[in-house]
C-alpha cells in the first residue's frame, strides 16, 4: 500500500429535520476542517497537501478546496452521516475524463477504460480502484 494517506474527501448526508445553527453549512464545514487538521497533528497521517503555487506544506491536510466536502440533503435519512475517504494523490495523478458522443456507444466507453488502465500501468499505488461515471455533467461523473 502507498504511504500517501491521501486527500481527505468527506461525504456528508444530512437527514430530515436536522438543522445547524448557521443554516448554510458553514459551521459544519469549519468543524470538519478543524477535525481534519487535528487528526493530522495527532495521528500518523502524512500531510500531502501543499499550496498550489508556493508548494508550502502547512502539515494540516488542508488547503485551498481541501478537505473536499460534499453535502447532500436526504429526506429519507435521519440524523447526519459523515464518511471520510482518503483519496491517494497517486490515483488523482492517473485520472481521466472523456466526454463521449452518444453515437460512440458502449464499446467506445469500454475501449477508453481499458486504454486508460493500460496507460496507467504501475504508476498508481495499490489498491487500484476503477470508477466509471456515465451521464450528467463532467463534475458529476468525476464525483461518481
Amino acid at each position: 500500500l502507498c504511504q500517501d494517506t491521501g486527500i481527505p474527501i468527506y461525504n456528508v448526508t444530512i437527514g430530515r429535520g436536522v438543522q445547524f445553527g448557521d443554516g448554510d453549512g458553514t459551521a459544519l464545514k469549519a468543524a470538519i476542517r478543524k477535525g481534519c487538521e487535528r487528526a493530522t497533528r495527532e495521528h500518523p497521517l502524512r500531510s500531502s497537501i501543499v499550496h498550489p503555487l508556493t508548494r508550502k506544506n502547512e502539515h494540516t491536510s488542508c488547503g485551498i478546496g481541501v478537505p473536499v466536502i460534499h453535502i447532500d440533503h436526504a429526506d429519507a435519512a435521519e440524523g447526519v452521516r459523515v464518511e471520510m475517504i482518503p483519496k491517494g494523490s497517486g490515483s488523482e495523478n492517473n485520472s481521466w475524463l472523456k466526454m463521449a458522443l452518444p453515437a460512440e456507444g458502449v464499446d467506445a466507453i469500454k475501449t477508453f477504460v481499458v486504454d486508460c488502465v493500460l496507460d496507467a500501468g504501475g504508476k498508481t499505488c495499490p489498491p487500484t480502484i476503477i470508477g466509471v461515471g456515465i451521464g450528467g455533467t463532467a463534475d458529476l461523473c468525476v464525483h461518481l
